[in-house]
């Protein structure tokens, strides 16, 4: 059997089954996964492209194999030098979305959720993830939501069908 070798798979080919097979791979120990977050965080534009594919895979089929990384994970992505490649802020957000997150970030993830709903040149994506995120924070603190909910309506006469359809979920499941 021949080595994996990681840096050749994720250049290989930008698909779903290559993705899936790196995850797979990723998932084997924490080595791998160790791994492939170190590409992730690290690589070229084209490897932390790719190589994030195969991270939201992994997270996808274990969420819980990230918990020891989401600290680490959300510090990269706002720290300087950050994400070159906007893959990587979209998908260490969107663990955020189902992952328990961390007391120790709670405030500094939801200033960040606003900071980026704030930010009209941020991908529709990542905005869209922040409604999920922020919701997710500010349930227990009624004022926090006050003040999240104004600014998301504030955005919506401007904002893509993407964005206004997380805010109806994040609504709906708010008044369940």
């Amino acid at each position: 059997m021949s080595k994996f070798d990681l840096q050749e798979a994720i250049l290989k080919e930008h698909s779903s089954k290559q993705a899936s097979l790196i995850a797979n791979w990723a998932l084997l120990s924490n080595v791998n996964l160790q791994k492939l977050i170190e590409i992730f965080m690290h690589g070229d534009f084209k490897t932390t492209q790719r190589a994030g594919y195969a991270i939201l895979k992994t997270f996808d089929i274990s969420p819980k194999a990230f918990e020891p990384y989401l600290i680490p994970l959300f510090e990269y992505m706002i720290g300087e030098g950050s994400p070159k490649h906007v893959a990587v802020r979209r998908n260490i957000f969107r663990m955020f979305e189902v992952s328990a997150i961390p007391k120790e970030i709670e405030g500094k993830l939801f200033q960040v959720c606003i900071d980026f709903l704030e930010n009209k040149s941020e991908t529709d994506a990542i905005r869209s993830s922040a409604i999920i995120v922020g919701f997710r924070i500010a349930k227990p603190f009624p004022e926090l939501c006050a003040e999240l909910k104004l600014l998301v309506e504030a955005e919506l006469p401007y904002a893509k069908p993407s964005f206004r359809a997380r805010y109806k979920r994040v609504l709906k499941s708010k008044n369940k």
